[in-house]
């Protein structure tokens, strides 16, 4: 019998070399090329309606037609987030627990900041004609390097072309909420990382004495004392129900919250809460401590370097607009003994 013979085909294979879908920038002038649909119910908007008319609509000669430059819809991307997160009371809570330093926002080409740290003196008195002795201060800088953090959202073909801009500030609202998380976890991470006291033994009334003692008699390293006053009581959510259940806490905390300036006839329970001058500030976002007595004054500054810049793009194949909110800062601790923090 004979052998049959079997068809046999070569196969070829086209080897590629794989490329990996990248960031690309798009024309950032969307405003003028969507439909009015958009346009008209971002002038409507009771919130953002008035930073869009006026900054970015500008009125042609014949005062019928609109104009907007190249950029403008990055632009008011950038003023929605910065004035939502200006409005944020917890972000002001926490920047007002430092100083806020913006020298490397409006001086471009600097990668760090030295800022320097003195130890106190005292003034002497000085007779009619003599020479002052100077003090050595021992002044010791710091160097301060700012670190970026993106948040990204997308706004999709659809809220676009159909004028949905309520959702698009929802949307545009969570990456403002993403960066205002991530400052205020910077700050009071920060101060509890950098504090130079800690006291043990978990949340009680007796630590934090304790902890505000510190910060009231610290002394540098001259022997000098700091004179730091405690201005803020920072509290962990996860431990403000022990202060609120203490009953050392309750004592020193009501009636009216140890307040001078709330009335003795004025009942029930103030905001904010007030112990022993110490203002009680509740976040979830501290993680670093169960919470810590500050000087906010004294303790450190905040150095910003890029403050709420806005990035519109898009990923090959997608319709979708992919923002991107950036914010690039460091917290550099300048009198660490101006803290105090509470520990397990």
């Amino acid at each position: 019998m004979a052998k049959k013979e079997s068809n046999v085909f070569d196969t070829k294979y086209v080897v590629s070399k794989y490329t990996a879908p990248h960031f690309e920038r798009v024309n950032t002038n969307l405003i003028s090329s969507i439909d009015s649909v958009f346009k008209e119910s971002m002038e409507k908007d009771t919130q953002y309606g008035k930073i869009l008319k006026e900054t970015y609509f500008k009125e042609a000669n014949d005062g019928i037609n609109t104009t907007t430059a190249s950029g403008a819809y990055v632009t008011l991307l950038q003023n929605i987030i910065h004035n939502a997160m200006l409005d944020d009371t917890n972000l002001k809570k926490a920047e007002s627990l430092v100083f806020m330093n913006d020298d490397m926002v409006r001086s471009a080409g600097y990668g760090a900041y030295q800022i320097p740290r003195m130890d106190p003196t005292i003034a002497v008195e000085v007779a009619e004609g003599s020479v002052v002795n100077y003090f050595d201060e021992g002044v010791e800088p710091i160097v301060v390097v700012p670190r970026k953090y993106i948040a990204s959202t997308k706004i999709t073909w659809e809220i676009r072309k159909r004028g949905m801009s309520s959702l698009m500030n929802y949307v545009l609202g969570l990456a403002k909420d993403a960066l205002v998380r991530k400052r205020i976890s910077n700050i009071v991470n920060g101060i509890a990382a950098g504090a130079g006291t800690t006291v043990t033994g978990g949340m009680s009334y007796a630590n934090f004495v304790a902890a505000r003692k510190a910060v009231v008699n610290a002394t540098a390293s001259n022997g000098e004392k700091y004179n730091f006053l405690p201005t803020h009581f920072v509290v962990s959510a996860e431990h403000y129900s022990e202060i609120l259940l203490d009953e050392s806490f309750q004592k020193a905390m009501f009636p009216a919250n140890a307040n001078n300036n709330i009335k003795a006839t004025e009942l029930g329970i103030q905001n904010p809460l007030k112990v022993i001058d110490c203002e009680i500030w509740e976040t979830p976002l501290l993680t670093a401590a169960h919470g810590f007595v500050i000087d906010s004054k004294k303790f450190g500054m905040l150095c910003k370097e890029a403050e709420y810049e806005m990035f519109e793009g898009r990923l090959p194949g997608s319709p979708d607009t992919e923002i991107l909110a950036l914010i690039s800062e460091v917290l550099g601790v300048i009198f660490p003994k101006a803290a105090a923090k509470l520990i397990e």
